[in-house]
């Protein structure tokens, strides 16, 4: 079943433009349910329709009267209309209107662009270059040079020696031909990653460096990269620790023990000094630093022994500020445990980690405790029953993040149907008293209601990395809307999807089963069809597939070189178009990517004798190294029989392939269950059988 349609899918799926005078006409109008708001909407519509004066007028109108974020839209598109004395006129006004950095930011851009350096000067003249966006910094800077203003070169300066370099001081840099210090030639070589370069400059010069953070922290990089040792690199690090203060003796500590770990001899240094970097951004309570060096501390360990990295872990997990920063570490753990017979580690990490690391990573160590109960290889804990125990240990996987992977495994292993299974796979983190800003809503319903599409996405993208909170239905709202425009122009479908992953993350109110749909949408549905009639494949697995690999996705590349919704390389593509006799085809075309991707994962499940995990893990990794896997798995835990697929997937040596198995497994039994209603656990048996 379809997500039922909202008033704004009606809206434009059955409105044409509106109120424009170049001879566009509305069959209908949202202009009452917007009020004065709409003048920004219809003002849009007559750019579009090249009518400027009839646009100025309704922006002018909306920025009067209209909500904050409306009105404020149309202040900035307002200033872009006229002649150059009525832009910069405007541009004053709306400066005395709006006084934030982001105003500050396009009135400099149209002073500049008009050559109004002087302008540009007396309006940042309170900016911090070490603060503000590095945009308004060059700006400024740009519009100094130009009017040879006595401030330019050390207000340059402090520019690129205090601030991580960005793409404005790169281009700066390129722009101006100028006599630059060392120093700062001596950085753009780290940001151009040129590292041997950077180092001959600081071999030269570098006595004259000054002690400041940024500067510490590129020449830790560029001694990592190009010095031939480490070792003496690493003592003049201990060296600046000694001589410098604050943020640079963070840096000092940190690459110290950067360049004694890669030393190999120096291993205690490297964790004395990531504990001393530890030390000192705990005192700053500097979470983003603490959590980098434990990062490094925790990594350290592991290369020694997993206990040591055990005993590390279940001392710090406490301490650090962002759980998901440590996601990836918390993932190398289990196929070590595995492969070394530790199966009790996983009760003391999760009952450690409960609490602290993320629900993702809880519900993996639970899980896999529990299932090692149950196969009767771990022991319960003492006093309890194994039944119980991974019980207990699958109850606390019901509430995993948001790949679904052990949540449906967990009600799998519990045998939870109906209302129960409904609300376990439905479960999101509410936040009910969460301050919904209406008017930032109003903005992109309206961008909705008056046909904007194409502003939806870049709109909420924007006020959902701000913090702005849209309330659950209003982002659903969104979310089908346009999944509804993606049947006419495919972009629309990821854009959708993306909203409904965000809305699910932040959310204000419960998500119903019918609004997860839009987490797990039928996008390109006539091909899908096809392509699993044609080759005989269940459709919740082309579907998980192609969720998985794109995101819905028809234009996406990856670094490596894969095409399209179903990810297919160039070379693997050749071998199933000759197989499927088509001499000719392109990839970026959707239904043959989709085509192509159901022949292949068929192929696999095939050659893999019908079982669904493995021919997801070929269809990552290549079907040669799955059959090795599952030789090698079998030699780690004596056994001569297969492990049972879900083990297995914990042992694989490749973590990006071990993500990949949860997402498509917990992706196709959600399918299963949202559009056939098919419980979890009959899919979950399927998929792991």
């Amino acid at each position: 079943m379809k997500v039922k349609k909202s008033f704004f899918v009606l809206f434009f799926s059955n409105c044409l433009v509106l109120f424009c005078a170049c001879g566009c006409t509305a069959q209908r109008s949202p202009q009452r349910d917007f009020k004065n708001d709409s003048y920004y909407f219809m003002a849009l519509k007559q750019l579009d329709c090249g009518n400027q004066k009839e646009a100025e007028r309704f922006f002018s109108l909306c920025a009067k009267k209209g909500s904050a974020y409306c009105a404020r839209k149309s202040a900035e598109e307002y200033i872009k209309i006229g002649n150059i004395r009525e832009r910069i006129e405007k541009t004053e006004a709306f400066l005395r209107r709006y006084d934030d950095e982001c105003a500050l930011l396009l009135a400099v851009r149209t002073f500049s662009s008009a050559g109004e350096y002087s302008k540009v000067i007396l309006h940042t003249n309170g900016a911090d270059l070490n603060e503000c966006s590095n945009a308004l910094a060059s700006l400024r800077l740009g519009a100094l040079l130009q009017k040879q203003d006595s401030r330019f070169y050390r207000e340059m300066e402090s520019w690129f020696l205090n601030r991580p370099l960005s793409s404005e001081h790169y281009k700066f840099f390129t722009a101006n031909e100028l006599d630059y210090s060392s120093v700062i030639r001596f950085r753009i070589e780290v940001y151009r990653r040129n590292y041997v370069s950077a180092l001959e400059i600081y071999n030269a010069d570098g006595n004259g460096f000054p002690q400041k953070p940024q500067i510490f922290s590129d020449l830790g990089k560029t001694f990592l990269y190009a010095a031939p040792d480490y070792y003496s690199c690493a003592r003049k690090f201990d060296g600046f620790a000694d001589s410098s203060s604050g943020e640079a003796q963070f840096y000092a500590y940190f690459y110290a023990g950067r360049l004694y770990e890669k030393d190999e001899k120096y291993k205690t240094l490297a964790s004395q000094r990531y504990m001393s970097a530890m030390e000192y951004a705990k005192a700053q309570d500097d979470g983003a630093k603490y959590d980098n060096a434990l990062w490094y501390l925790l990594n350290l360990a592991l290369r020694g022994s997993t206990e040591k990295a055990i005993s590390l872990l279940k001392t710090y997990c406490s301490t650090w500020y962002d759980a998901d920063y440590f996601d990836d570490f918390l993932n190398l753990l289990p196929p070590l445990l595995l492969s070394e017979g530790n199966w009790n580690a996983f009760y003391d990490i999760y009952q450690a980690l409960d609490g602290y690391a993320s629900n993702e990573a809880v519900a993996k160590y639970a899980y896999i405790y529990g299932r090692l109960v149950q196969e009767g290889i771990a022991m319960p804990s003492v006093g309890e029953i194994a039944g119980s125990e991974s019980d207990a240990a699958f109850t606390r996987a019901l509430t995993s993040g948001s790949d679904f992977y052990y949540r449906a495994m967990a009600v799998y292993r519990l045998g939870l149907g109906g209302a129960r299974e409904e609300e376990v796979l439905c479960n999101t983190i509410v936040d009910p008293d969460a301050s919904v800003d209406t008017e930032a809503e109003t903005l992109l319903l309206g961008y909705a209601a008056f046909g904007f599409p194409e502003k939806i996405y870049p709109e909420y993208m924007a006020l959902y990395s701000d913090g702005v909170v849209i309330s659950t239905g209003v982002s659903m709202k969104l979310a089908a809307f346009l999944n509804e425009c993606g049947e006419n122009k495919y972009e629309y479908y990821p854009q959708g999807l993306r909203i409904a992953a965000r809305a699910f993350t932040r959310t204000t109110a419960p998500v119903s089963k019918e609004e997860m749909k839009l987490l797990f949408p039928r996008d390109y549905k006539t091909f899908v069809e096809a392509a699993c009639t044609e080759f005989n494949l269940p459709q919740e697995a082309l579907y998980a597939l192609i969720r998985s690999e794109s995101f819905f996705d028809a234009e996406i590349v990856s670094s490596a070189g894969a095409i399209g919704l179903s990810q297919l390389m160039p070379d693997t593509a050749a071998d199933i178009a000759r197989k499927l006799k088509m001499p000719e085809f392109d990839l970026r075309d959707a239904e043959t990517n989709v085509r192509f991707g159901a022949f292949y994962l068929e192929e696999l499940n095939r050659r893999l004798d019908g079982a669904w995990l493995p021919a997801f893990f070929a269809y990552n990794a290549g079907i040669t190294r799955v059959r090795r896997w599952i030789k090698d798995s079998r030699l780690s835990f004596n056994s001569k029989t297969a492990l049972p697929n879900d083990i297995l997937l914990e042992i694989l040596p490749f973590d990006e392939t071990r993500g990949y198995g949860r997402k498509l497994v917990g992706a196709g039994a959600m399918y299963s269950w949202l559009y056939d209603d098919k419980p979890v656990s009959e899919s979950v048996k399927e998929f792991m059988q």
